[in-house]
């Protein structure tokens, strides 16, 4: 089973078929979000995701999820700060149906005033009830990124959101929806002429070329990137919680080195933070954590409660895991077993696959051929020496930014626990 390009004029379609199975996955990726959001547009991409769902509610009479479950069929959507996503999945006997859907996430979003204002009073909803600029989340990406687009939130403000309008929306929805500007991943099991009619159906659209000639996926840096000063951001709160993030640059730290890196960290049952920083002390009892990887560069961001009378500890356990040669030596050669089992799962799970397919391409990373074969030559790519040097570049205070929700405290002192 190999992973395949098919250079569509219109949208490319990449391709990891198994007949075995009995379902499928159908996704449309798109480069827009707020990394490509000006500040006029932010929430447009998310507004858009939104209204896809309604103009489906319209064009089925109220039943679009009514015709879906039918055929054994889920159509979402999400959008992300790089990229705006709908996948489409089910048995493969409603693979026909799926392609019908497709199309329709390109037309005109044709709703009333009043569907359209519920929608945006939906979104609303969705922004106050998140709370995200209370989160330590937010704090964290509004202080790595600060005077970047990628500071703002994906939904965008109730004000801007308030504002845009119908006319608004559709012309962004051309300008995204747009040649050279998406991708199609497929995956899993299709009917015997099922590549061909995509490729039909995607002939039929009626789409504009992307004028844009901003890079793909490419994050505008931060001035003090990789130059970070030595304060730590704080605000109140009841609560004590603790970001940290540190900036990774690609061009000296390959993504297959520091993504290894993050899951010897961060990833699975048995990961190191976990093993060392919760079941060894009893400080925590879990943590949030994500690898933000762009074509050029990489945030690992964690956060974590505490505690306020065990704050220091927690800071210092933290740094040491972090600088501690031994965490890697001790899971690297777990993680190199364990990475190659999860492409080997996927094989059998066509969702998995496709966003893995998807990720690849976001990142200009894809290669055709058997993905487990590919995964295997780039883990052999990566000795225990590579990632021992490479945390050590990782994890100094100038790649730094650490972050506290909570009452006062002398931050001065917390940051001395980083050097």
């Amino acid at each position: 089973m190999n992973a395949s390009k098919i250079d569509n004029p219109k949208i490319p379609i990449y391709h990891c078929l198994n007949g075995t199975l009995h379902t499928f996955t159908l996704t449309l990726n798109v480069y827009a979000g707020l990394l490509y959001e000006g500040e006029n547009e932010n929430g447009l991409t998310h507004l858009l995701e939104h209204c896809v769902f309604r103009n489906l509610n319209r064009i089925y009479n109220g039943r679009p999820y009514a015709e879906l479950e039918k055929r054994g069929l889920e159509f979402n959507g999400s959008t992300y700060r790089e990229f705006l996503r709908f996948d489409i999945s089910g048995l493969t006997g409603g693979y026909g149906f799926a392609l019908e859907i497709f199309a329709h996430i390109f037309d005109d979003i044709d709703l009333s005033k009043e569907e359209f204002d519920k929608e945006k009073g939906r979104i609303r909803a969705e922004i106050m009830e998140a709370d995200e600029k209370n989160s330590i989340d937010h704090l964290i990406q509004s202080t790595v990124w600060h005077g970047t687009p990628l500071e703002r939130t994906i939904s965008g403000n109730v004000g801007r959101v308030n504002g845009y309008s119908r006319k608004r929306l559709n012309e962004y929805a051309k300008k995204i929806l747009s040649s050279g500007n998406m991708f199609i991943v497929l995956t899993g099991s299709i009917p015997d002429n099922g590549l061909e009619l995509l490729r039909e159906a995607v002939g039929k659209l009626n789409i504009n070329e992307n004028p844009s000639d901003l890079p793909k996926n490419t994050a505008a840096l931060p001035c003090d990137f990789m130059r970070r000063p030595a304060v730590v951001n704080r605000k109140y709160s009841d609560w004590c919680c603790v970001g940290f993030s540190f900036d990774i640059d690609n061009k000296k730290i390959p993504l297959n080195i520091s993504n290894t890196i993050y899951d010897i960290l961060f990833s699975g049952s048995d990961d190191m933070m976990y093993t060392k920083f919760s079941e060894d002390t009893g400080l925590i009892y879990s943590y949030d954590s994500y690898f933000e990887a762009y074509r050029n560069c990489t945030e690992f961001v964690f956060n974590f409660e505490i505690e306020k009378k065990h704050l220091e500890r927690a800071i210092s356990t933290v740094i040491d895991i972090l600088r501690d040669r031994d965490t890697y030596e001790e899971g690297f050669e777990n993680v190199k077993i364990k990475k190659l089992n999860e492409v080997k799962k996927s094989i059998d799970d066509p969702d998995t696959l496709n966003f893995n397919i998807a990720w690849d391409v976001m990142l200009d990373l894809f290669k055709e051929g058997d993905p487990v074969e590919n995964t295997r030559a780039s883990l052999e790519g990566v000795s225990r020496v590579d990632i021992v040097s490479a945390a050590e570049k990782i994890f100094r205070p100038e790649n730094m930014t650490l972050v506290l929700r909570c009452r006062k405290c002398d931050t001065d002192e917390i940051y001395g626990l980083c050097l």
